[in-house]
């Protein structure tokens, strides 16, 4: 029997991530100490026994109470998620050796979820960062200066070191700027990168390097040649894939 595909791997891993995703977000959040769940069915029963009318209490409450406690039959969220990524982990003899070979990431859902069924299921090395949406944010002060403001870099302790990152217009872009940004690199050197912020709207992205090949984990410095006071922009980190 045939190995999965890269891109089949990243497909079923990603539709447990959006499945998992969808079930903490619609019905309750896991503990990350104790893996319980808040389960909004709960604050079902909590609003049914504050009503005063007590033939509705009597008439509700049963089946908020049933549906909150087959919800905690399980140990938590991620049982329900269980059997998929045990058979995916069986399937390519491991997901983290899968990863390691393939240089292949999976989404910090999926790997939430996993890491949940059996602890160490999959290293941070192989998990790609969610969004960091504010690693520097700066502000353009005179033509040619600038001042900066520390944001936070992508936690390397929980992800893997490496990931796409834009600059984010947060003002109108009045003259164009070109931002010199010093950007931290998978191993704990550093490299210089230019970007052109060209004359536009805010809320505009542009990339650091070359996407997908010049990837950061954070950035520390940055200068600027041209620009206006007041103009504004930061750096972001992208999402690897979007959860389907």
């Amino acid at each position: 029997m045939a190995e999965l595909s890269v891109a089949n791997f990243k497909i079923l891993t990603d539709k447990i991530a959006g499945a998992f995703n969808a079930w903490e977000t619609y019905v309750g959040k896991a503990t990350p100490d104790s893996g319980s769940v808040a389960y909004k069915m709960n604050e079902g029963c909590t609003t049914i026994l504050a009503l005063s009318d007590r033939d509705q209490v009597r008439e509700l409450l049963p089946g908020f109470d049933d549906s909150y406690n087959d919800g905690c039959a399980a140990a938590s969220s991620q049982t329900l998620f269980e059997d998929a990524i045990n058979a995916i982990n069986e399937h390519v003899d491991g997901i983290d050796d899968f990863c390691d070979d393939n240089t292949a990431r999976v989404a910090p859902e999926f790997a939430r979820a996993a890491n949940a069924v059996t602890s160490g299921m999959i290293t941070h090395d192989n998990i790609f960062t969610p969004v960091c949406a504010n690693i520097m944010s700066v502000e353009v002060t005179a033509t040619t200066t600038c001042a900066t403001t520390a944001g936070t870099a992508i936690d390397t302790a929980a992800y893997s070191d490496y990931a796409n990152l834009i600059v984010r217009a947060t003002s109108s872009i009045t003259s164009e700027t070109t931002a010199i940004l010093t950007c931290q690199v998978s191993g704990g050197t550093t490299a210089t990168k230019a970007v052109v912020l060209t004359v536009g709207a805010s809320q505009r992205t542009f990339d650091i390097g070359t996407h997908d090949t010049d990837m950061y984990y954070g950035c520390i410095n940055c200068t600027v040649t041209g620009g206006t006071a007041s103009d504004t922009f930061r750096v972001e980190s992208e999402r690897e894939r979007a959860l389907t």
